[in-house]
């Protein structure tokens, strides 16, 4: 979930997206056309940047498309600062499963809704509302394709193996896939192609742009699957 903290320029971020839980500094906006984008840093959930971490990590490999978002309630204490976050819950259709894990023994969804970040707002200073992103992760925008790499989290407050929610892995485990092309599409809040714009630490994100999906489940089915402890999410039942 996302805590609405906001103080000074110091942000609580806790997208089961993108990012985890972690201290976050809005650093200088970025922006597309007039519309402001704040940038945070979050610390990721699990690896996501080799193609080692997704097959690792992952149970799904899906080609999706944002449909909606459900925007979150401001809490009172923000309100009454006028100053905060507020959350965002993304709804994701499932258009294509890419790849499964080999002992998998869930099915694929068809749909997935889940928390994302959403906007950061201040009255005070005349800055108003802004879209609010996490730093190298996708925003998740509505009309925006991705490929993305989903395990199942089991719900910590539940023993029931059926509650819980698909999550994303960590900041590069989302592939903008706008157009059916890999490595264009939303970063940040903004369109951006990774074909022509190389990161400066190589990860499979940025491998496999401009590349054929076939290519991918390739990259996949050869990589080394690593035997890594289960993230441990603590029961917190106010969010």
């Amino acid at each position: 979930m996302l805590r609405s903290k906001l103080t000074c320029l110091a942000i609580l971020v806790c997208a089961l997206g993108g990012s985890g839980c972690g201290a976050a500094t809005i650093v200088t906006p970025s922006r597309q056309g007039d519309v402001p984008v704040v940038l945070g840093e979050g610390r990721d959930r699990t690896g996501s940047r080799s193609a080692s971490d997704w097959v690792s990590n992952a149970e799904f490999v899906i080609a999706l498309t944002v449909v909606g978002e459900v925007r979150g309630k401001v809490a009172q204490e923000d309100m009454d600062r006028q100053e905060g976050m507020i959350s965002r819950e993304v709804v994701l259709r499932v258009d294509r499963n890419i790849w499964s894990a080999p002992d998998v023994k869930v099915v694929a969804p068809q749909e997935v809704s889940q928390q994302a970040v959403g906007w950061v707002f201040n009255t005070n200073n005349g800055s108003g509302e802004r879209r609010l992103a996490i730093a190298h992760a996708s925003r998740l925008e509505v009309g925006h394709s991705y490929v993305m790499a989903i395990d199942w989290v089991d719900d910590p407050c539940s023993n029931d193996p059926l509650k819980g929610q698909w999550s994303g892995l960590g900041a590069f485990g989302t592939i903008p896939f706008d157009n059916g092309i890999l490595g264009y599409g939303e970063i940040e809040g903004q369109v951006q192609d990774l074909r022509n714009n190389r990161e400066e630490m190589p990860t499979l994100r940025s491998e496999i742009a401009g590349r054929s999906v076939d290519e991918l489940v390739a990259i996949l089915g050869g990589a080394e699957r690593k035997n890594i402890a289960p993230h441990e999410v603590a029961c917190e039942p106010e969010d």
